[in-house]
């Protein structure tokens, strides 16, 4: 069993999240014991996210039987049932085909992007409910979440946005790339942001002014990632015309010079504590050594977790 994983950085550490069995699972910072656990009842999750404050936790489904964006209290029980997620849902949003939410660093405004007929990503205030669609703009996940607002690219096209979480507002971003950007990802001191671009360009730029601090090209990329503690970025390539992936190539953040490249068919796609990257296959990279861990990738790891659950 595989499960979808991510990261979270949760009052100043970064937990693992996976969904698995139908629950959201996210460990504590030993990735060994259960911090919140949610049972959704359903096996139709495209993504889900859990707040900065480890107050809220938002789900996307796109079954047809159940498509909906929830979103759910933990701060007064951090183990969430069947019985009890009714009472703990803070918003929900039916009949949407949801295949991506992330919540604001305030954890007071989600977006999320839906399939179908009105496809595209949509801005909602939580406490209010109030919603309002933003024209034109890529996946949630593939933005710059900074304190105040998010940046976010336009999809098949060069330029972004900037969305103020509250009020929500936005303004047109002119980002430093004359094609589309495929992602945008924020520095964890938020005072940086850094992109790629479809012609392969990673840049660092100046979180409020745009300009590039440094910018550097990568052939046969689609995916960037700082280490929790923002002094290396990790860059997934992949063989040419799409293949699989081949390597990663490590990069300082500070200056874009390769540290390193990682002659492994491995994605470094989220960050962790220190100078650490969650892989896809589940076991952490240290970008300092380039040296694997076994991380959450051993055999049964995730069945004992689930026997451990309070």
């Amino acid at each position: 069993m595989r499960p979808d994983l991510r990261s979270f950085r949760v009052k100043d550490h970064y937990l693992i999240g996976a969904n698995v069995d139908m629950h959201v699972v996210v460990l504590q910072p030993d990735a060994r014991s259960v911090a919140y656990d949610v049972d959704f009842e359903a096996d139709c999750m495209h993504r889900f996210f859990l707040s900065q404050d480890g107050g809220l936790l938002a789900a996307a489904f796109a079954f047809e039987a159940f498509c909906c964006v929830e979103v759910v209290d933990l701060s007064r029980n951090p183990i969430i049932t069947p019985e009890s997620r009714e009472a703990a849902t803070v918003l929900r949003i039916d009949r949407v085909h949801a295949l991506d939410v992330r919540i604001a660093p305030t954890g007071e405004t989600l977006l999320y992007w839906r399939h179908g007929a009105r496809s595209g990503t949509y801005a909602v205030h939580v406490p209010s409910g109030q919603r309002q669609k933003l024209a034109g703009v890529t996946f949630p996940t593939k933005g710059a979440w900074m304190t105040d607002s998010v940046m976010l690219p336009f999809d098949r096209r060069s330029g972004g946005v900037r969305v103020s979480y509250w009020p929500l507002t936005v303004s047109a971003v002119p980002l430093p790339s004359k094609t589309e950007v495929w992602q945008l990802i924020e520095h964890p001191s938020a005072e940086i942001v850094a992109m790629i671009d479809a012609e392969g360009q990673v840049a660092a730029l100046h979180a409020d002014t745009l300009e590039p601090l440094w910018q550097r090209r990568i052939a046969e990329t689609d995916w960037i990632s700082y280490s929790g503690d923002g002094r290396f970025i990790a860059v997934r390539q992949s063989a040419p015309a799409g293949g699989p992936v081949e390597r990663i190539v490590v990069l300082d953040a500070s200056s874009g010079e390769i540290a390193r490249t990682i002659e492994q068919p491995e994605q470094a796609l989220f960050p962790l504590d220190g100078p650490r990257f969650l892989c896809y296959s589940g076991r952490f990279l240290n970008a300092e050594t380039g040296e694997f861990e076994e991380g959450v990738s051993a055999p049964g790891f995730w069945d004992r977790v689930l026997k451990r659950r309070p």
